[in-house]
């Protein structure tokens, strides 16, 4: 659905109409004489009735068309963050099969050892033997957590949730951190978390969206961009129009490569919400969670998710309930 006054706000401007503008110029510079369809689509302004208005060819151009595209963009949002996920059936199991099996590769080699190093923890009830493992552990984690290449936060602990992209095994990071820690779904709770925000965190991440949201929209803009360039070069076999197909690629990957970067500084955001503001919710949800019993914490965050997802009154948990 179409949130019109955000689409008409400074967030559609920005990271709708602003790619969708440039989109325009660039296929005005250089596809519209060489593509019939999209000549006739600039050219639409030049009748006598519009002409008798003042209005001329490149206002519909300039304004409706870059309108058109910024409202096509914004309504098709989550599509396209699915899309750059690798999310999608036909991506999955078609396009980008290879790389989900490459990604599989990389997530056991690089969180192989250190699942069965926890799973020996969990099975040991020797103390000294527990102190080498977690020794160990933690040299693991270390190596994981540490520098952005390896950064944990760019591949997801449960190999049931990769996907092909990175930027798809992000988010699926970011969505599994609160559930790690605390036993909270972040699909569930961070609809219901958003409430208790504060106001300040809430615009850094809805700043970081917008930006999120800027890159995506130019990426694929530039890809398509490309593709008709190429379509261009076909016909004319020029060398300069393959070569802003090159860069018009080029440019769709560094931008995709930025919002990588920019999806991590805004999973640590909402990652920090949950460390920082789920008692708050707990509080507004009337639950009472105990200070310092993460173990007990997370058993009530899990019977609550239970609760929301399900409806059935007994995975309410009796030890969250809070006592008028």
């Amino acid at each position: 659905m179409i949130n019109l006054p955000s689409t008409l706000g400074r967030a559609f401007i920005i990271s709708a109409l602003v790619p969708a503008f440039v989109f325009v110029l660039l296929n005005a510079a250089f596809v519209s004489g060489a593509l019939p369809g999209i000549g006739a689509l600039i050219i639409l302004g030049d009748t006598p009735l519009l002409g008798a208005l003042g209005i001329k060819s490149v206002d519909l151009t300039l304004l409706l068309i870059p309108s058109l595209i910024g409202v096509l963009l914004n309504a098709l949002n989550t599509f396209i963050i699915r899309l750059f996920e690798g999310a999608h059936g036909f991506e999955r199991a078609g396009i980008f099969k290879w790389l989900l099996e490459r990604k599989v590769k990389q997530h056991t080699a690089r969180m192989g050892d250190l699942r069965a190093f926890q799973d020996q923890f969990r099975k040991s009830s020797d103390d000294l033997e527990k102190r080498g493992l977690r020794i160990e552990i933690g040299k693991i984690q270390q190596r994981i957590y540490t520098g952005f290449a390896d950064a944990g936060m760019t591949m997801p602990s449960d190999p049931a949730r990769l996907l092909p992209t990175t930027f798809g095994n992000i988010w699926a990071a970011i969505e599994e951190y609160p559930y790690l820690r605390y036993g909270m779904d972040g699909t569930t709770f961070w609809p219901r978390m958003i409430s208790v925000v504060p106001k300040e965190y809430a615009e850094m991440i809805a700043d970081k969206k917008m930006t999120l949201d800027l890159l995506l929209n130019s990426s694929l803009l530039a890809l398509v961009f490309g593709a008709e360039m190429l379509a261009v070069a076909a016909p004319r076999v020029g060398i300069g129009n393959t070569a802003f197909a090159l860069g018009a690629f080029v440019a769709a990957y560094i931008l995709y490569q930025t919002a990588n970067v920019t999806l991590l500084e805004m999973g640590e955001l909402i990652n920090s919400c949950f460390d920082l503001f789920r008692g708050a919710l707990g509080v507004q949800m009337g639950l009472k969670i105990p200070a310092g019993d993460i173990e007990t914490e997370r058993h009530i965050w899990s019977g609550v998710n239970s609760y929301i997802l399900s409806g059935d009154s007994y995975y309410y948990p009796s030890e969250g309930q809070k006592s008028n």
